[in-house]
């Protein structure tokens, strides 16, 4: 007979930088960030970072050994100062970690503390807590390289952008309201003008405001990027919706397309790649 077993660890983790808690988090908060110090050998990473938002990184594992995957969701976020996620560690398909971790952020005379706690059960021993720990420090010091490679190029004179909408122009508030929500599948997450604008948070600082402007209705377009188009496409129809067939573009990216009642068109963007 086979014995299964499970070792819980919890460990914290304190470090100081010297950067922003705005730049500190957006580390956490951008994929292309994200993936520099996180996991840069890896063959895949993804962050769809929201809560509810999940995060990929596969590949990068030991020569001859298992294929590894870590797989988060975001459970809690208050911007610049607290993340909360849950992750599972997978090798060849197995669940062999399962982790909570808390991402605390506190200023502090001009720099950011982080306070990293993480809880683990490792199961049936494939990972044990000294190795997590050793790869969570590296991790952080891999944060803190970034920063300061990031703090150590010249400053230019740009603007600082903490959020990006796109605007959708309708003829009908109430009708395209309704068919809004259908699609998002969620209510509006701000009506700051009723009857004119309404607006759905899509991604941690990316918007869509659908604005009641009928001499412009019918000529907006906008693009989503999707973690699984397929999935996409199908609770689309599912909902009485009508994207079009995907079709597959160029390395590896595939789209679908569809209109909203005023002739709009929103894109699905499946595989969607940051780097050329």
């Amino acid at each position: 007979m086979k014995f299964h077993t499970v070792t819980h660890d919890t460990f914290v983790i304190e470090r100081s930088y010297r950067a922003t808690p705005q730049r500190v988090f957006a580390a956490w908060s951008d994929p292309g960030a994200k993936g520099r110090w996180f996991s840069p050998d890896a063959t895949e990473h993804t962050l769809d970072f929201r809560v509810g938002g999940h995060e990929r990184n596969s590949g990068g594992g030991p020569v001859d050994g298992p294929e590894l995957a870590f797989e988060s969701t975001y459970h809690d976020i208050i911007d610049n100062e607290r993340i909360v996620f849950s992750s599972t560690l997978l090798a060849d398909d197995q669940i062999v970690t399962v982790s909570l971790t808390t991402v605390e952020l506190t200023p502090h005379d001009g720099d950011t503390r982080l306070r990293l706690t993480q809880q683990n059960a490792f199961l049936d021993g494939h990972e044990q807590p000294d190795w997590r720990r050793t790869g969570t420090n590296s991790q952080l010091d891999a944060l803190g390289t970034e920063l300061a490679a990031r703090t150590s190029q010249p400053e230019r004179n740009t603007m600082t952008i903490d959020h990006a909408l796109a605007v959708v122009s309708v003829s009908d508030f109430d009708r395209s309201h309704r068919w809004y929500e259908g699609f998002f599948n969620r209510p509006a997450t701000n009506v700051p003008m009723p009857g004119q604008l309404a607006e759905w948070r899509i991604t941690n600082g990316g918007w869509l405001q659908m604005h009641r402007e009928p001499e412009h209705a019918g000529h907006s377009l906008f693009n989503l990027a999707v973690d699984d188009i397929a999935t996409a496409v199908t609770s689309l129809r599912d909902r009485d919706y009508e994207p079009g067939d995907i079709v597959g573009v160029n390395n590896g990216v595939s789209l679908s397309s569809v209109t909203d009642p005023d002739g709009n068109i929103i894109t699905l963007i499946g595989n969607f790649r940051e780097d050329y």
